[in-house]
């Protein structure tokens, strides 16, 4: 944690920070530094929590700041007030007073600024949970003060300090201290040229890094919930079917808010489902993610009727937090597609004109020859066909294609059989009818003259009731315009889709 004392302060360079040789007095022998600047907290394992911001303590290994850890330890500069802390180098120093939100052990203090020789380097006073309190004194390394440095007839007088990190000893645990500044906020040091001398005021912020040893915490991550918004926790790529809904919890409680999400493409299927741009919030233990358009493309190589498994979109869910630097995951959890919503992601990525059906209109039927278990049914449609079929009696009807999903006719039906993109088929509101007699690749002149007979008999009796009857012939005006032949009648209704 950095606690910075002044807001106007400066870096003292020491190779730039000069004084006369009265200034300071120079030590009677010149001893190697034997202080280490920073020191780790004492112990093993665990993680380090370091740096500062207003409510909270980052962790990460010794000398490394993980920003994306957070600690489970807070910290705060409780006094002097806020704007107490950052005044004028010339009117401090302030005590600064920082509380810890539940005790901490292993606790150093490392002043981070240059501090000025001869200059009364504070101290540090610790109190534990029972109030018992150790006060201890900062130290500096003063083996420059006063030494001479020169460079091309431009010398100066070292006057500046590096101090010494403070390892808090004497207390099993610390829940408060009290930091007394260095008592030099500021001083002024001379360069001296062969013709004149400049002098220089510098400030400095008094800034202090708190770190200590959290202890290694065993984390378990469970994942509660990983679904879509349609029944079964199914979804879709559509906008408003697409989000997904994913929480976890972890033991501590405490690791909650630190809770990470990897969602990736289902691996043990053979379909290459896109994923989602991270989650929002970016941690936590309930967070959303939005499925994003999918490859049309990817329904061509499909076989009729094919498996889910080639058809389904699919993602691999994963929950984790970090332990003391251990990434610790979740088991992992599925969130795929079902067989209705596999149909309706057909007409969400071919995009068929007429809309995507809702989930409702899905269920068995008799007719039903797509790729799937069930089908879009038509209740209209459905009645009007069993009134045709009485209207017909002794006549049968045989359906040849009733219910299609759009991958099927798109691709397996095909146009050459007829097929159009916007076809009444993928909605339960088409069939097409066998004449009879079966025509034969060459027929006799009988056979096709009795098979048109057929044909516009259902033709016409359909045409009665309702339904829109496609033309058995070519129209020469309209070359493009479909037609059945004699093979078969299509009889359609232009259905209204529910949701």
């Amino acid at each position: 944690m950095k606690l910075r004392h002044a807001a106007t302060w400066c870096w003292i360079v020491v190779s730039a920070a000069a004084c006369t040789h009265t200034d300071v007095i120079a030590p009677t022998k010149t001893m190697a530094p034997s202080f280490a600047v920073y020191v780790p907290p004492p112990g093993e394992g665990g993680v380090v929590c370091t740096g500062y911001l207003k409510g909270r303590a980052f962790g990460g290994p010794a000398g490394y700041i993980d920003y994306g850890h957070l600690c489970e330890t807070s910290l705060d500069i409780v006094s002097p007030p806020l704007q107490a802390v950052y005044e004028d180098g010339h009117t401090g120093p302030y005590d600064l007073t920082v509380a810890f939100s539940q005790p901490v052990a292993h606790l150093v203090v490392m002043p981070v600024d240059i501090w000025h020789c001869g200059a009364d380097p504070g101290s540090i006073t610790a109190y534990a949970p029972s109030g018992v309190s150790v006060t201890l004194a900062f130290t500096a390394d003063e083996s420059d003060c006063g030494v001479r440095h020169e460079e091309h007839n431009v010398y100066y007088f070292g006057s500046g300090t590096l101090p010494q990190s403070l390892v808090i000893t004497g207390l099993d645990s610390v829940t408060r201290v009290v930091i007394r500044p260095t008592s030099d906020m500021s001083w002024v040091s001379s360069v001296f040229y062969p013709d004149h001398v400049v002098t220089s005021e510098g400030f400095i912020g008094t800034v202090y890094l708190l770190s200590f040893r959290e202890p290694v915490t065993t984390a378990d991550v469970t994942i509660f919930r990983a679904q879509g918004p349609d029944a079964g926790g199914s979804f879709t790529s559509r906008p408003g079917e697409n989000r997904l809904s994913l929480g976890a919890g972890v033991t501590p409680a405490s690791l909650a808010p630190t809770i990470q999400w990897e969602i990736v493409d289902d691996p043990t299927d053979a379909v290459t489902t896109f994923e989602p741009n991270g989650v929002t919030p970016p941690f936590g233990s309930n967070v959303e993610a939005l499925v994003p358009p999918q490859d049309a493309g990817r329904w061509a190589a499909v076989p009729h009727p094919g498996s889910l498994n080639q058809k389904s979109l699919a993602l691999r869910v994963t929950a984790a937090v970090d332990a003391s630097g251990t990434l610790v995951r979740s088991a992992p959890a599925l969130v795929r597609q079902d067989e209705i919503d596999t149909i309706r992601e057909e007409y969400i990525e071919l995009g068929v004109a007429q809309g995507v059906p809702g989930r409702g209109q899905f269920g068995v039927s008799a007719t039903n020859t797509g790729d799937y278990t069930v089908a879009v049914t038509n209740g209209d449609f459905n009645s009007l066909f069993v009134a045709l079929q009485l209207a017909l009696q002794p006549l049968s009807l045989r359906v040849n294609s009733g219910y299609r999903n759009p991958v099927h006719n798109a691709y397996h039906v095909g146009k050459a059989s007829g097929a159009v993109s916007d076809s009444w088929h993928q909605y339960g509101c088409a069939a097409d009818l066998q004449t009879f007699p079966t025509l034969p690749v060459f027929p006799t002149a009988a056979q096709l003259a009795a098979a048109q007979s057929y044909w516009d008999a259902v033709a016409d009796q359909a045409l009665s009731l309702g339904f829109i009857v496609e033309q058995r012939d070519p129209d020469p005006q309209h070359a493009d315009a479909s037609f059945s032949g004699v093979g078969h009648v299509h009889i359609e209704l232009k259905c209204p889709l529910a949701p």
